[in-house]
């Protein structure tokens, strides 16, 4: 049996991606940041975890199921932020405004059916955008600073989420792939 290893996601609009990916080629030349490509800029609502490859279509049609209740909903984002704080920060992110709170109760509906699977699950949620890693440790709070001033300052369009993804992450030499096993539509 292979393991498959799962999130669930929304995708971003190609003209957000190509905003994000404009500021980070400015940082491409930091030392120890691993920027994200521009194909695996999404908002991830649950990371599942490595799945039985037979286990896929179950997973598949229990996030559809929990998804049945959400129409589609707005979403903006905004600001920047990091994981475990922006002091010293492991992760870098871009927040999101409105559409927060149905991104958290999407999370919560998948996070029980992850979790009825034997998945464990965070449970504190943050609707983000991951835009790059600190490789081996965080970079200079000067660099840090001019990343989060060039985010503060950009302005993102609204858009509308129409479906959630379940993907597979497939690692390779340039960084994962992101394979969608399963689109559901939100009606």
């Amino acid at each position: 049996m292979a393991k498959i290893k799962s999130f669930v996601a929304i995708k971003l609009p190609n003209q957000q991606k190509r905003k994000i990916r404009n500021v980070l080629n400015r940082f491409s030349s930091v030392r120890n940041l691993n920027l994200i490509e521009t194909d695996g800029l999404h908002v991830t609502l649950n990371f599942v975890g490595n799945v039985d490859d037979v286990e896929v279509p179950t997973l598949c049609k229990r996030i559809a199921d929990a998804s049945e209740e959400f129409l589609d909903f707005p979403v903006q984002l905004s600001g920047i932020g990091g994981f475990p704080n922006l002091e010293k920060p492991r992760v870098y992110w871009i927040g999101v405004d409105k559409g927060a709170s149905t991104l958290t109760e999407l999370n919560s509906s998948f996070r029980s059916v992850i979790e009825d699977m034997g998945f464990l699950q965070e449970q504190r949620y943050t609707p983000h955008v991951t835009i790059a890693r600190a490789k081996q440790g965080p970079i200079s709070p000067e660099k840090t600073d001019e990343l989060k001033t060039a985010f503060e300052r950009l302005e993102f369009e609204e858009f509308n989420v129409e479906e959630v993804i379940v993907f597979s992450s497939v690692a390779e030499k340039n960084g994962p792939v992101y394979v969608p096993l399963s689109t559901i539509r939100l009606t």
